[in-house]
């Protein structure tokens, strides 16, 4: 018996070893000053050792609350019940987007609110301000350029106001940055869904290098953004030209009549005929039908995509047991929620042998 707790002990020993479990020492006064938190993400190596480095560098520092106007989200002082959306059309409301879907490209609103609604104002954000994903996928920042300025902004989306640098480009790429990352990351909470909150971005320091570069780097992301309204316009008028073209009129979910001509939830009645071996409602949403009707009706016939690149070469690649390493050892691996991302948040790195 002991030869056999020796060797499973010894297992255990080379386990640790293999998983490289990291363990330190934190004194009570640490844990008090982060909100007598006790995840380890909150002690995270990295941000103490990102914290290191700025205090080593020779740049005067100031905290993003310091830098900052405001930092807050709507409904940080009030329960979320409080918030109703009240949803109507395109032509009486404004394009609202989430906080997944204003990073990506094209910007797609998925619903339009009343311009009436009481608390609309809270949900708009004006232009060169700074936002941050908060709930769920948290720590993407984005510059608020022409385009998002006019939708309103889902409340799971933290607001910054830069106020005195006047270069919400050089806090937004500092923000993006490996630095900012890191210490976002250390502020992240939650057992379920992942939580921020603006006082665990009021806190990150932010070196105040000299002003030419602070004005060189601000004035890289203004343009990096004012081309990202303009890639939009040009989509946009793809599209429409493709519409034109094909001879149908755009669709979209208003061309749907729902059960009871209910909206919220969104129910509908197929006949048992369509339904087949697929009881998931995704199968027989109706505005697939009415997007094929439409089609149907165009200029130009109809053909499979398998007819027009065989189908061969639609394909699923298979599953492999994925072997993860730093970012200097391995390339990189896009998810498939991250590729619509302007710049996708989190990417793990897959080795190269």
């Amino acid at each position: 018996m002991r030869e056999k707790s020796s060797a499973s002990a010894e297992a255990l020993q080379e386990r640790e070893s293999e998983l490289q479990v990291r363990r330190f020492i934190l004194s009570s006064g640490v844990i008090y000053e982060n909100d007598s938190r006790l995840d380890a993400t909150a002690y995270a190596e990295a941000a103490t050792r990102a914290l290191a480095q700025l205090e080593a560098s020779p740049y005067k520092k100031l905290t993003v609350g310091e830098l900052s106007g405001t930092i807050w989200h709507p409904v940080q002082n009030q329960a979320r019940s409080n918030f109703k959306r009240i949803y109507t059309d395109a032509a009486h409301g404004v394009p609202f987007v989430s906080s997944r879907s204003m990073f990506g490209l094209p910007l797609r609103p998925e619903r339009f609110l009343s311009r009436l609604m009481p608390k609309l104002p809270d949900l708009m954000v004006p232009n060169g301000w700074l936002l941050l994903s908060r709930s769920g996928t948290v720590g993407n920042v984005l510059y608020v350029n022409e385009s998002l300025s006019r939708c309103a902004i889902s409340d799971h989306a933290i607001r910054i106001e830069p106020k005195i640098l006047n270069e919400s480009g050089y806090l937004y790429a500092f923000l993006a940055s490996r630095f900012g990352q890191t210490l976002i990351a250390k502020g992240i909470y939650g057992s379920t869904v992942d939580e921020l909150e603006p006082k665990h971005i009021a806190d990150i320091p932010v070196p105040i290098i000299s002003d030419d570069d602070r004005k060189e780097i601000h004035n890289a992301i203004v343009e990096a953004y004012h081309r990202r309204d303009e890639a939009n316009a040009l989509i946009y008028r793809a599209e429409r030209q493709l519409h034109e073209l094909l001879g149908v009129a755009p669709f979209d979910d208003s061309d749907v009549e729902y059960f009871k001509s209910s909206r919220d939830p969104r129910a509908f009645v197929t006949s048992s005929n369509d339904i087949g071996i697929r009881f998931d409602a995704t199968n027989h949403v109706p505005i697939v039908r009415s997007i094929i009707h439409k089609l149907k009706t165009g200029r130009f016939h109809l053909a499979s995509l398998g007819s027009l690149v065989g189908a061969d070469n639609i394909d699923v690649p298979p599953r492999f047991v994925r072997i993860y390493v730093e970012k200097e050892h391995g390339i990189p691996l896009l998810q498939g929620s991250q590729m619509p991302l302007m710049r996708p948040h989190g990417l793990k790195y897959i080795s190269r042998a």
